[in-house]
């Protein structure tokens, strides 16, 4: 063990995923993961907000972190 703290994802909740992806690809480099639709069900109860959630994670990675 190195002594050090990180961390190795994060997520960031945004209303247009095509221009979140734009901005992260373009100017930060990311390259495109995969995308995950997640049912109403679970994402609502995880996330503590009444359905319909409608929620779908893009995953966006760099050798040093990945973004959902």
């Amino acid at each position: 063990m190195t002594g050090r703290v990180g961390f190795n994802h994060l997520g960031h909740t945004v209303a247009d995923i095509a221009k979140a992806r734009r901005f992260y690809e373009g100017a930060l480099g990311f390259k495109f993961w995969w995308d995950l639709h997640c049912p109403d069900e679970l994402s609502s109860r995880v996330l503590q907000v009444p359905p319909p959630v409608g929620l779908t994670a893009t995953y966006l990675s760099r050798p040093d972190l990945t973004i959902n």
